[in-house]
């Protein structure tokens, strides 16, 4: 069997949005797939929108140890949840990554 081919390839991590990239492993040039994610999909939805918003709002200002602490909405991992993440998400607000 042969592996040389056209090949496509979902990525979907943690809150950011899924990607496609398509790699045809029959030509070098095109056979490094290169993801962009985006990042601000609090709820894991592929959406990022009024409910991701909600769930980072009600984290805004704990930290990792803190009742109240939603990992998910700590968009740049350094353990608390802040005005970082809030430009992160305002950033990318309103973006799928639905027929991506």
């Amino acid at each position: 069997p042969t592996f040389l081919t056209e090949y496509e390839i979902r990525v979907k991590i943690g809150a950011f949005l899924q990607r496609t990239v398509r790699i045809d492993t029959r030509d070098v040039r095109r056979s490094r797939p290169v993801f962009e994610l985006v990042n601000g999909d609090v709820d894991g939805s592929n959406t990022i929108d009024s409910v991701d918003y909600r769930l980072l709002a009600q984290a805004m200002g704990r930290a990792s140890g803190q009742s109240g602490f939603d990992a998910r909405a700590d968009l740049n991992g350094d353990g608390s949840v802040n005005s970082l993440d809030a430009v992160i998400f305002s950033r990318n607000f309103g973006l799928s990554g639905r027929g991506q």
